[in-house]
């Protein structure tokens, strides 16, 4: 069936979708690993120069950013300045940012940094005896304590369902290579292949189901180029497999590989967080229905060993001396 063209109209509109709205309020990678330095305990502007290696003038964009976002805080205390501290809302990401380290644990690191024999960094209870292990991330549902997997989702509009304007403007994502001169954490090892938004948004697209390059541009909005050099990037590191269309050569597919797959928690857990503390209960643009218990689906991050939720207070992040 021959697909009807977009009026102009229609082209500035996009798919509503919390996670899209995350992404657009609290900017690109780089505050992503602002936000990951605060949870490791950083509260000074030089403190996460430091931790970026970035200039001046990009942590003081990126604070402000989070703080218009309202994620972040700034507290003007005597003596040594003015601190940065996390708002509920900013204290409420900590599951993704852990999320994105374990995930760069697992297959970002491993790929970027194969000499390193161990993670950067460990997580650890504060109030642990040293004998205990060390925390392991695991994603559940908060409703019946199953590990999340794709194939036991179902999703359908929610109460907020229907299309929201595009950004203006062009998205300028930042050299991905820039990341890895930041403190070496594998939150960063993750943001040098998924760190931009049409990434994340390309893997939000094919867990609905899109694959083919042509439907990825007409629901993203995405230039061709930029589509063909993410899609090459998330091929090249193993996220999504290319494959031919048997029916037409000239018509490849894109399905996602087990470490695409393994993303999809985190995911679920930016769209829990978006319609949380922007879209707002009620105005849920999807609902996911969690097969195995037959609940909307609402990511937990929990330790394996003990069973307890994952949240910045009472966890503390380790430097690794190996």
């Amino acid at each position: 069936m021959d697909k009807k063209p977009k009026s102009k109209a229609e082209s500035t509109l996009q798919r509503a979708c919390s996670v899209a709205r995350v992404l657009e309020r609290i900017g690109d990678g780089w505050s992503f690993l602002v936000l990951r330095a605060t949870f490791f305990g950083e509260t000074r502007f030089e403190g996460f120069m430091k931790a970026l290696m970035a200039p001046r003038s990009q942590v003081a964009k990126v604070l402000r950013q989070l703080q218009i976002a309202g994620l972040m805080e700034r507290v003007n205390e005597a003596p040594g300045g003015p601190r940065y501290r996390l708002t509920p809302c900013g204290l409420d990401f900590y599951p993704i940012c852990v999320g994105l380290l374990d995930w760069g644990d697992r297959y970002a690191r491993p790929q970027l940094q194969a000499g390193q024999t161990a993670p950067p960094w460990r997580l650890r209870w504060r109030d642990a005896p040293a004998a205990a292990p060390d925390i392991v991330a695991v994603w559940v549902c908060a409703a019946c304590g199953v590990p999340i997997a794709a194939r036991d989702v179902k999703w359908q509009d929610g109460p907020g369902a229907g299309l929201q304007p595009r950004p203006l403007g062009r998205r300028r994502s930042p050299d991905s290579n820039l990341y890895a001169r930041a403190q070496p954490c594998s939150v960063a090892s993750t943001l040098e292949i998924v760190g931009d938004v049409w990434s994340f948004l390309i893997l939000r697209e094919a867990f609905f189901g899109s694959r083919f390059f042509d439907d990825l541009v007409s629901r993203l909005g995405v230039a061709r180029n930029v589509l063909a050099a993410r899609l090459e990037r998330l091929v090249k590191f193993g996220i999504l497999t290319r494959s031919t269309d048997s029916g037409d050569a000239r018509r490849r597919s894109y399905r996602l590989a087990e470490p695409g797959l393994a993303l999809y928690p985190v995911i679920v857990a930016l769209m829990n967080w978006g319609d949380r503390w922007i879209s707002g209960v009620g105005h849920e643009p999807l609902r996911l229905l969690h097969q195995p218990c037959a609940q909307a689906l609402v990511a937990r991050l929990q330790d394996l060993h003990t069973g307890q939720k994952l949240e910045a207070n009472g966890i503390a992040a380790v430097r690794t001396t190996a």
